[in-house]
């Protein structure tokens, strides 16, 4: 007779939404969404049942979402509230069973996600229903690890978008030590006013995690086509672990000093944020 796998399917739908209400007992039974603002082109990240009624969903603009329901209350994101709540929830699974495995899908038909993932959709469907064969695995290395932002207005201004980029590349680059991993592809995205998006990409010949070295590969970016952008990404792939790759004989010194400047900037940032050291391109 064939293993039956028996696996605990736990939708937390709406969450965001949902900690809002539990937090503030005065917006149970209301509206509410939670995402951007409607001044900072900012879209929902999460709705209440009561705006779902609306025909308000995630990833709709904010600006669309108030004109549904003029009486929608917009709280912000509040992050780290979810992380924690998020943890608890995770406790509580542990003391059922320690193997767990987290998965970020709201219903949706085959053709719908085919939009969104191509032909994995039929296999993401099925595993939203409950419907896999396979291990459980609580833990898997990501296979790109990104960022990007939104503006708040469309910007052409070069000193601005190299800001944001360096910042971009130096979170991806702290993600990647963080998950002691490095990669060889690096993707740039840009996204124009008129939602026209291009990316341009480059694999460089070692893997590498290096925040100068990630930045040195966009360093020189420009565009073929100007124009004003409302949205720059960045994104690392092609992974390999930090102990693979050719050993380099020369610059060893330089590349050491490299390693120990990032590793007092992640502890720095990850002791007292993100925002509390930033570097000069």
């Amino acid at each position: 007779m064939a293993e039956i796998h028996q696996i605990i399917h736990v939708d937390m739908d709406a969450f965001y939404a949902s900690v809002e209400q539990r937090d503030n007992p005065e917006l149970a039974g209301k509206p509410i969404v939670v995402g951007g603002s409607v001044k900072s082109r900012g879209v929902v990240a999460a709705a209440s049942y009561e705006a779902r009624r609306f025909g308000i969903h995630s990833a709709m603009p904010m600006s669309r979402a108030v004109k549904l329901c003029p009486n929608l209350v917009v709280l912000p994101v509040r992050m780290e509230r979810y992380k924690k709540i998020s943890e608890n929830i995770r406790v509580i699974f542990e003391k059922c069973t320690p193997i767990v495995e987290s998965i970020q899908l709201r219903k949706r038909t085959v053709e719908q996600l085919q939009i969104i993932v191509g032909n994995f959709a039929k296999q993401l469907l099925e595993f939203a229903n409950g419907i896999d064969r396979s291990e459980v695995v609580s833990y898997k290395t990501p296979k790109s690890i990104s960022t990007e932002q939104t503006f708040e207005m469309d910007s052409d201004d070069k000193n601005f978008l190299l800001g944001v980029l360096l910042s971009e590349v130096e979170t991806v680059a702290a993600r990647l030590r963080q998950n002691n991993i490095k990669a060889k592809t690096f993707t740039i995205k840009f996204r124009y006013g008129n939602f026209r998006s291009i990316t341009r990409s480059k694999t460089i010949p070692d893997a590498d995690n290096s925040t100068a070295v990630l930045w040195k590969v966009f360093e020189q970016w420009y565009l073929k086509e100007r124009g004003p952008l409302r949205l720059i990404g960045f994104e690392a792939s092609h992974f390999e672990t930090k102990d693979t790759g050719q050993m380099l004989l020369f610059g060893e010194e330089k590349n050491y000093k490299q390693k120990m400047l990032d590793e007092v900037v992640d502890k720095i940032r990850k002791r007292y944020g993100d925002n509390s050291l930033k570097r000069k391109y």
